[in-house]
C-alpha cells in the first residue's frame, strides 16, 4: 500500500509540471498562464480536488512512437468560489497544444455529466489548438459526447467558458455553447480555421485580430466579456459567478 500510495503521489507531482518546463516557460513567454495558475487564479486558495490525475494519453501516433502526456492535456476537478463548488476544465497547452485526443475527451465530457448530476456550474478555461493529428484512433469520433451534452444541460446548469488562446476546429465549438464566453484580450482567439488553414485553402491572408476578443465583441457577439489579460479575464469570471443563485 505504502508504495502504491507513493506511486501515486510521483505522479501528482509530475502532473504539476504538464508538459515540462520548456513548455511552461514557452507559455510564459506567450503571457498565457498555465492552467493549473489559472485554476488557482479562480478558485479560494486550496480548494481545488482533482479527478482523473492518473489518466494519460491511450492513443497510438502513426510513426509509432510512445506518447506521453500527463493527464491528456485536460486538468479537471471540483474547487470552491466564495465557498460555493463548481466544476473546472481547464486544457493544458503545455501538454501537445491543449489538443483533444480520446482521454482528453472521455474527462471532459465525464466532468459535464457530473457537473449536472451535483446542479453545480461547470467553468471551461480553454486553450487547445483542437483535435489531436497523427494518431490512429480517432477522437473527433466522439466530440458529439460533450457537444450533446453542453446543449442537453443548457439552462440545467450555468455553464460558463473563459477563452485564453487559440480555439481552433473541433473546440471552436465548446464556447458558443456556453452560456457565458468570456475573452482575453492579450491571448484568445476563436476560428473554425486559423488563418494559415484559410490561407491553404482560399489563398486569403487575413489578420491575427480576426477571430481575437474584440472581433467577436464587436462583430460575431459571440464574446460577451473581454478581459485585458488571462488573470483579469479570470477575475471577470470569479465575479460572474457571484452573480448566480
Amino acid at each position: 500500500m505504502n508504495a502504491a500510495i507513493q506511486k501515486l503521489r510521483e505522479i501528482h507531482q509530475k502532473n504539476l509540471l504538464g508538459g515540462g518546463l520548456e513548455q511552461i516557460e514557452r507559455q510564459h513567454s506567450r503571457q498565457k498562464m498555465t492552467a493549473r495558475e489559472r485554476i488557482d487564479c479562480l478558485i479560494d486558495s486550496n480548494s481545488f480536488r482533482e479527478l482523473g490525475s492518473c489518466v494519460g494519453a491511450t492513443g497510438a501516433r502513426i510513426d509509432g512512437k510512445k506518447s506521453e502526456a500527463p493527464c491528456d492535456g485536460a486538468v479537471i476537478g471540483t474547487a470552491r468560489v466564495d465557498g460555493r463548488i463548481i466544476a473546472i476544465y481547464a486544457s493544458d497547452f503545455t501538454v501537445y497544444g491543449g489538443s483533444i485526443a480520446i482521454q482528453h475527451l472521455q474527462k471532459c465530457a465525464q466532468l459535464i455529466n457530473l457537473a449536472a448530476h451535483w446542479g453545480i456550474p461547470m467553468v471551461w478555461l480553454l486553450d487547445s489548438s483542437g483535435g489531436r493529428l497523427g494518431y490512429r484512433d480517432v477522437p473527433t469520433g466522439g466530440l458529439d459526447w460533450y457537444f450533446a451534452l453542453q446543449s442537453r444541460y443548457s439552462g440545467l446548469i450555468p455553464q460558463i467558458n473563459v477563452l485564453m488562446g487559440p480555439c481552433i476546429a473541433g473546440q471552436a465549438y465548446a464556447p458558443a455553447l456556453c452560456d457565458f464566453l468570456l475573452m482575453s484580450r492579450t491571448s484568445a482567439n476563436l476560428w473554425l480555421g486559423g488563418p494559415r488553414m484559410t490561407e491553404a485553402a482560399t489563398s486569403e491572408k487575413i489578420g491575427q485580430e480576426v477571430g481575437g476578443a474584440d472581433y467577436h465583441m464587436a462583430y460575431t457577439g459571440t464574446c460577451d466579456v473581454v478581459g485585458e489579460t488571462d488573470q483579469e479575464t479570470i477575475k471577470k469570471a470569479r465575479k460572474l459567478l457571484g452573480y448566480l443563485p
